[in-house]
């Protein structure tokens, strides 16, 4: 987050490792999730691109892999389910 958008989280937790295979790197590839809560869209510095912040929905429309679609249930459902939606 730092490097990416000029932000230092302090308050985050695990949320879970994912670990899956990728055909394009014949390889497992391991994920450490982590959650946090939104910054002040003013405080990002974005080094490369645009920012862009969608719904829960509207990012399983996106152009993403499956897994991170997966990832991205998962988490909406983590959150729901545990009443941290905004």
């Amino acid at each position: 987050m730092k490097e990416e958008l000029g932000l230092e989280l302090k308050d985050f937790e695990f949320f879970k490792t994912d670990i899956h295979y990728n055909s394009v790197l014949d390889g497992d590839i391991e994920l450490n999730l982590f959650l946090s809560k939104m910054p002040k869209i003013s405080k990002l510095n974005c080094k490369e691109g645009k920012i862009f912040i969608s719904s829960f929905s509207e990012s399983l429309n996106l152009d993403l892999s499956e897994t991170d679609k997966k990832l991205i249930k998962e988490v909406h459902n983590f959150l729901k389910s545990n009443n941290r939606m905004i």
